[in-house]
């Protein structure tokens, strides 16, 4: 997984809440944050989301 696309598919709904926690932003700023590529809390939100997908994917989901 090296895009914010292909995380995205190993994302359900309630992971972008604990994106959201892990980077201290909302659930709805965490999503927007990932569709903004030059934001500064980019490349936060982007790690937090990327190890979320690899847990998911490790569990098959």
């Amino acid at each position: 997984m090296d895009t914010i696309e292909e995380i995205k598919q190993h994302l359900e709904y309630g992971d972008w809440r604990k994106v959201g926690k892990m980077v201290g932003v909302s659930r709805k700023y965490a999503i927007k944050i990932a569709s903004r590529p030059t934001s500064k809390l980019y490349s936060q939100v982007f790690d937090a989301a990327k190890k979320i997908a690899q847990a998911n994917a490790g569990l098959g989901i």
